[in-house]
């Protein structure tokens, strides 16, 4: 039986490159509210949102200004 058909995992963890090799989806919350949601792999590919999320790739990013969902 494979895990992730049966199973569900939160992680919180303030640096996502350490979990999105991991993860199959993403919520990040900037000051308590939804500032992106979708898939692991699409965070990865989205330079531009990686840089405008704290945390999210670079420690210096901008804060969010709008949220965006899938």
């Amino acid at each position: 039986m494979r895990w992730r058909a049966c199973a569900s995992v939160t992680i919180v963890e303030h640096q996502a490159d350490r979990v999105l090799p991991i993860a199959d989806s993403v919520d990040v919350l900037v000051n308590g509210r939804v500032a992106y949601q979708n898939t692991a792999e699409a965070l990865e590919r989205d330079e531009f949102t990686q840089a405008r999320l704290p945390g999210v790739m670079h420690d210096d990013a901008a804060s969010v200004s709008e949220v965006r969902t899938a």
